[in-house]
């Protein structure tokens, strides 16, 4: 089962369930977007509606007003004739009088005579006023037109209060101009107008001369009587240029620099020719207009956040305890696996050592056979040197034999962790020469040995059993795989704490695509042809080193012989009684 081919295809189905997920979200997110922006449209497109209809509402209202006033001004001046001399007058300013209070959307109704001079009027304190240079007075003077009504730009008047004048032009006998006959709007009454059709606290009402001069504004702000609307960009100016007689629009209003949804109307009624028109708007506060939508909006995106954070998490919560839940079954399987490779290998292990031990104590139980036959069979005729030959035979076959089994014991031992640290104090230059004579004489060397003991050896606290193994191992292979002839050699020395072997031969050597793995057990250079072996010694010694904390480097080539160098840290001071188990490194 491979375990790492399935990483992969887990990752792309995480991957594919958090896109799955996005994908799911996203649209979600999009359907809701989308609904809050119809939404929006919608509250614009009614609030649009709902602002139009307010400002037509006004329009007709104060349509109707000037119409009136047109008709009342008009009946003023085709009575003047017969307001003639002090009785005349005291009857014309009690008809203006009754006029005026008959008329809400009238203030002031006043004559004034060719020369500016208000000379009937229902106040009296402004008989005899000159007004001249008025511009209620100047329109008329300089448009001479009979049939219009002049609207004045706001002012302030004598009185003082802020109005519009409208004014009618009085003919001469021969059609000149010959006076003025004027009405002032009443400021008052049309803040009540304005205000009737106020629904929200968020909105005001305006009215405005059609030059761009504001007239008033409802609620009241201070300083807006009077402003000159007629500004690049202003609501009263993207109206006017669009020629059109009612305008919704949106933006920053000039007069107060808030932003607000306004709906501007043109007041001029087909029945009153007008020189100027007025101009009425309705505007609501966009903030306060969208505040629920964006109450709404908010409420649904934070329900939507909190959602998708939600899935989100429960899907990575899910996917990352998935995973250490398929990384532990993966671990466990893997584990599997090893501890079933590994027993496969010890099998294998133990196949091949009962093969080889089996081919290799074939040869001196061969040996040790012939000679015992020929000694029972041919004892009394053999000479004494024969026979003394024999027993060197089976000696031999013995020794190789105890050979194999100590390898087979110690590489045991080692693989299987059961021996246990005995230090002891040794000499350590005795103790390396009598191993080194040992293997001398269990080999027959008749090879040029030397041994070289460095007088700084001194003593040490280690392993023997362990320490053996590595001398003796090595000093044997040394020995086997060098010609007759040749040399052998073994150098003890101690330096920096460190026990130092270097064991070189003039052997066969190791070629270098062999020294990888030579170290492993039962394994074999294919230059070693008919030598004897099992392919232990080796990995005898390095798993011996390793417990030891110990190492090994070789320097060696195909036919040019070896070179095995050994440190061995020493241990100076060890409580005698201190056994540690083994661990392998």
């Amino acid at each position: 089962m491979n375990i790492q081919a399935q990483k992969p295809r887990r990752r792309h189905e995480y991957l594919a369930s958090r896109l799955a997920l996005a994908a799911g979200l996203l649209v979600a997110g999009c359907f809701i977007g989308y609904s809050m922006y119809q939404q929006y449209g919608r509250i614009g497109q009614r609030e649009s509606e709902r602002l139009a209809t307010q400002a037509k509402v006004i329009n007709e209202n104060l349509g109707r007003q000037l119409d009136g006033i047109y008709l009342a001004l008009e009946g003023i001046r085709k009575e003047l004739p017969s307001w003639k001399g002090k009785s005349g007058t005291e009857l014309a300013n009690r008809h203006l009088r009754a006029l005026a209070d008959a008329m809400p959307g009238v203030r002031t109704i006043m004559i004034i005579d060719v020369a500016g001079t208000i000379t009937i009027c229902n106040r009296e304190q402004v008989i005899g006023q000159n007004v001249r240079y008025r511009e209620y007075f100047q329109a008329p003077f300089k448009g001479r037109n009979l049939s219009t009504m002049y609207i004045s730009p706001p002012f302030r008047t004598i009185l003082g209060n802020f109005v519009i004048n409208i004014g009618l032009m009085i003919p001469g006998p021969g059609g000149e101009f010959n006076g003025v006959v004027s009405a002032a709007l009443d400021s008052e009454y049309f803040r009540i107008l304005l205000g009737s059709v106020l629904y929200s606290t968020d909105m005001w009402a305006a009215l405005a001369h059609g030059d761009g001069r504001q007239f008033l504004m409802v609620p009241d702000r201070q300083g807006m009587a009077g402003l000159d609307l007629d500004q690049p960009g202003s609501f009263f100016t993207r109206h006017r240029d669009s020629g059109l007689a009612e305008n919704v629009m949106a933006g920053r209003v000039y007069a107060t620099g808030d932003e607000r949804m306004m709906a501007l109307h043109t007041i001029k009624p087909d029945s009153v020719p007008m020189d100027k028109p007025l101009v009425v708007a309705v505007g609501r506060n966009t903030s306060a207009l969208y505040a629920d939508w964006r109450r709404e909006s908010f409420g649904k995106g934070s329900l939507f956040g909190i959602l998708a954070l939600a899935l989100t998490s429960a899907l990575l919560f899910y996917q990352h305890h998935q995973r250490k839940f398929e990384i532990t079954s993966a671990r466990y399987l893997e584990e599997l696996l090893r501890a079933k490779e590994t027993a496969q290998e010890a099998n294998e292990a133990k196949g091949r050592l009962l093969t080889t031990v089996a081919h290799e104590f074939r040869t001196p139980l061969s040996l040790l056979t012939s000679s015992t036959d020929i000694l029972d069979r041919y004892d009394e005729r053999l000479s004494r040197d024969e026979r003394i030959r024999q027993h060197d035979h089976i000696r031999s076959a013995a020794q190789q034999m105890s050979g194999l089994v100590d390898s087979v014991l110690a590489f045991n031992l080692l693989d299987t962790h059961i021996h246990s640290h005995k230090a002891v104090e040794i000499d350590i230059g005795q103790f390396c020469l009598g191993i080194a004579e040992e293997a001398r004489i269990a080999c027959c060397s008749s090879h040029d040995f030397s041994v070289s003991i460095a007088d700084n050896c001194g003593t040490a606290r280690l392993d023997k059993t362990l320490l053996r193994r590595v001398v003796e191992n090595l000093l044997t292979n040394a020995f086997r795989y060098t010609p007759t002839g040749g040399s052998v050699s073994i150098h003890v020395s101690r330096e920096n704490g460190r026990l130092q072997l270097v064991i070189s031969d003039s052997g066969i050597g190791i070629p270098e695509e062999c020294q990888k793995r030579i170290f492993e057990a039962f394994y074999r250079c294919n230059n070693v042809e008919a030598r004897r072996g099992v392919g232990l010694g080796l990995s005898i010694v390095q798993e011996a080193l390793s417990q030891l904390g110990g190492a090994i480097s070789i320097d060696s080539s195909a036919g040019k012989g070896t070179s095995m160098r050994v440190e061995i840290p020493i241990v100076e001071r060890l409580d005698q009684k201190e056994q540690l188990p083994c661990t392998r490194s």
